[in-house]
Order: C-alpha cells, then sequence, then structure tokens
C-alpha cells in the first residue's frame, strides 16, 4: 500500500511537470502568408449618361452703318389732303431712284412719316389728326413709293417727310467653293427685334445704326 502510494505520488509529479513544461514554452514561429487568391470577376459597366442638348444659334446681328441708308423725301409737293393713292418716284425726288429692283429684293425697308410736330408715324399704321382717323399702307417698286390709305379719307398735309430706311439682308458667310465667299440671308427685322429695338419707334432705329 505504502509502494502504491509512493508510485502515485511520482505519476502526479511528472504530470505537473509536464503541465509546466507545456504552458512555459516558446511561440512557435508564425507561418508564411497563404497565396494571394484569383482577382473576383469585373463589375457591370455603369449606364452611360445622357447627352447634353446642342445650344440654339443665335441670330445673325444685323451690318453695321455701312449697309444701311436713309432716304428723306419731302412732300410739300404733294397732291394733298384727300388724294389716294399716293405716288411718289423719282421724277418727285431724285432720292428714290435709289430703289432699283436689286435694292428691293435685298433690303428691308422701314418707313416713317414725319409730321409738322416732329412725329414719326409708323408706315404701315394708324394715325389721328383727331378729326380723323387714317390707315397708311406702302408698296414699293422700281424708283417708286405708292402710299394707301385704307379708311378712304386720303392723304393728309400733316406729312412734311418720308423718311426710309434700307438695311440690308445679306452677310457672307463663309466659302462657297472655289476660294468663293457666298452671301445667305439675314432677316433684318428679326435681328432688330433680337436686339430689343422697337422698329415702330423711328427713334430707337436710327440710333441703334447710328444715322441720325
Amino acid at each position: 500500500m505504502k509502494l502504491q502510494r509512493i508510485f502515485m505520488l511520482g505519476l502526479i509529479a511528472t504530470s505537473m511537470a509536464l503541465i509546466t513544461s507545456c504552458s512555459d514554452g516558446e511561440d512557435g514561429t508564425d507561418g508564411l502568408d497563404g497565396a494571394t487568391g484569383p482577382a473576383g470577376a469585373a463589375g457591370t459597366n455603369g449606364i452611360d449618361g445622357t447627352d447634353g442638348t446642342d445650344g440654339t444659334d443665335g441670330t445673325n446681328g444685323v451690318d453695321g452703318n455701312a449697309n444701311v441708308r436713309r432716304l428723306i423725301i419731302d412732300t410739300s409737293l404733294e397732291p394733298g389732303n384727300g388724294a389716294n393713292p399716293v405716288v411718289f418716284n423719282a421724277q418727285f425726288s431724285s432720292l428714290l431712284a435709289e430703289l432699283t429692283p436689286e435694292v428691293l429684293d435685298t433690303h428691308a425697308i422701314l418707313t416713317y412719316a414725319k409730321t409738322a410736330s416732329d412725329l414719326y408715324i409708323p408706315i404701315p399704321g394708324p394715325y389721328t389728326d383727331g378729326a380723323f382717323l387714317y390707315s397708311f399702307g406702302v408698296a414699293f417698286s422700281d424708283a417708286r413709293a405708292t402710299f394707301f390709305e385704307y379708311n378712304g379719307v386720303g392723304w393728309t398735309d400733316d406729312f412734311a417727310e418720308i423718311h426710309l430706311v434700307l438695311i440690308e439682308q445679306s452677310s457672307s458667310v463663309g466659302d462657297g467653293g472655289g476660294g468663293q465667299q457666298v452671301k445667305a440671308p439675314v432677316d433684318a427685322l428679326a435681328s432688330l427685334k433680337a436686339a430689343n429695338v422697337d422698329v415702330s419707334n423711328y427713334h430707337e432705329v436710327v440710333k441703334y445704326f447710328d444715322i441720325d
């Protein structure tokens, strides 16, 4: 029995020594990093953005006053009140000889009647002298300006002058081939509107073109 106890104590001592030896041992060396894994599959491309809207081309401007001129027709020799229509031609004023077929084809013409009190009445348009309401129109042909009064009142002696503003409606636009420049029509009235010029206002027009 005593021998058995001694043997058991020896086993316990040996176990304790092993436990102590295991717990106090040095840490093992870190292992090598594993190989890099294969690349993942490419992600799906995003949806393309919508193209922006192209801007609107600006309106071509009216050429400078080198291509704008004014004709002032003295109407003191006109037929008098009530005449309808009234025709002014190159015999009445030599300035009207400038209204050639070519000019009529390539120019816009703004027309104003100047009264003795320095009012400028756009034609076509209405006019009143306090007693009558007039409505005038105008037509141009070779060296001739013909005025119509549509209310049946006829011409008025209130008009001392007729002012015609001739605006060339063409502009150089690049190469037409063989080194030749071509001209394209430009809407002079649309260009004036885009520049906020009131064509019914004579003073705004002549100021814009610097022809006053």
